[in-house]
């Protein structure tokens, strides 16, 4: 339901209301007075796509001090900016935020200290909010997805992160976060989905992380991250995405990542990993995606055990791996792969880059 200013309130049985006035403070008696009330959105601006330019758009607020309710669930922010007041919401489970609009003249806001007050908050989602600081999140302790991605922490994952037990998802991409992973993550058991790419994390990927056996999906893609691949990370059986790309990761390319027998993308381009390729890799057949490219220090040929694969995608340019005849016979698991490959014939090596590509019948 919508409700604008000047029509007389009267929805003590609503269960879900979107509010677009901006006079909040007329109408706090009515949200607290709504006993039914489950899903509030509170609509601070358009959508800036209605401006020419983000800039152009009226921004209102702040949130209203004292907004309490018994019943409420959900609580969306559109267009919000501005500090989050301590509400009296004790059944409130979600939270999301849409449509912020950034701009020159918008500070960027200290993370809520209160959110941690909230322990019924299963759901957070407050991507590019113009957040700064610590995330304190302690006392969460039912949340299950966070995403804070698009923001400008400028700080680390605090140890405090491994008492959210009942986290399954946990993205913050593209956050400034620094410092570097903390072990306490091992604690996190229930989660399915960890991503904290494109920041400034930096130490090694803490061998911890093997703990985490619900994983499908690990990304660590764009850090400063140091240090081989732990070998613990083959204690992730049902990871089926691993992607640590763009790092300065080191040492060999761990032969025990072959017990990730469900794993379809194996991403870890663009490090500084040397020796061969292992030839145990051959018996992943669930994977699609291998990429390793821009790793000079990677040697050998392709292994024989790799014609038993059924790649979509093989990147290998900008590396040392050298052995292209072999390369033509791995007839298997090309019959339906289009082959890209420069040869260089006078030196027997690969010059710069063989791609495999998902034929586009398949």
């Amino acid at each position: 339901m919508y409700a604008t200013v000047g029509i007389k309130m009267e929805f003590n049985n609503v269960p879900d209301l979107t509010w677009s006035s901006f006079k909040f403070l007329a109408a706090i008696r009515a949200f607290n007075s709504m006993q039914n009330l489950k899903t509030l959105s509170l609509v601070f601006a358009k959508p800036y796509k209605t401006y020419s330019h983000p800039s152009a758009a009226p921004r209102y607020g702040p949130l209203p001090a004292n907004l309490r309710s018994m019943s409420i669930k959900k609580l969306t922010l559109d267009g919000f900016h501005g500090p989050l007041p301590r509400w009296d919401l004790p059944q409130l489970q979600i939270i999301i935020s849409t449509n912020r609009i950034e701009s020159q003249q918008l500070p960027l806001l200290s993370f809520p200290a209160n959110l941690s007050e909230f322990n019924q908050v299963k759901y957070i989602d407050m991507v590019k909010f113009g957040l700064q600081g610590p995330i304190a999140l302690g006392m969460c302790l039912s949340l299950q997805y966070l995403r804070l991605s698009k923001n400008h922490f400028n700080a680390g994952i605090l140890p405090e992160f491994g008492l959210l037990t009942s986290l399954k998802s946990l993205i913050i991409d593209e956050a400034q976060l620094t410092g570097v992973i903390p072990p306490e993550l091992r604690n996190l058991e229930n989660l399915n989905h960890l991503s904290l790419r494109h920041n400034k994390l930096t130490g090694s990927i803490p061998s911890e992380l093997g703990n985490l056996k619900s994983l499908l999906d690990l990304e660590l893609t764009g850090n400063n991250l140091t240090g081989v691949i732990p070998t613990d990370l083959a204690n992730l059986t049902k990871l089926t995405s691993l992607r640590l790309d763009q790092n300065k990761l080191t040492g060999p390319i761990p032969a025990q990542l072959a017990a990730l027998s469900r794993l379809e993308v194996l991403m870890l381009d663009h490090n500084k990993l040397r020796g061969p390729l292992p030839s145990e890799l051959g018996s992943m057949q669930n994977l699609k995606s291998l990429i390793v490219e821009c790793n000079p220090g990677l040697t050998g040929k392709l292994p024989d055990s790799f014609a038993s694969l059924r790649l979509e995608e093989l990147y290998i340019m900008a590396t040392g791996i050298a052995g292209a005849n072999e390369l033509m016979c791995v007839g298997n698991s090309v019959q339906h792969i289009q082959k890209l490959i420069n040869w260089d014939s006078q030196r027997s090596t690969f010059r710069r880059e063989i791609i495999f590509k998902k034929a586009p019948w398949r």
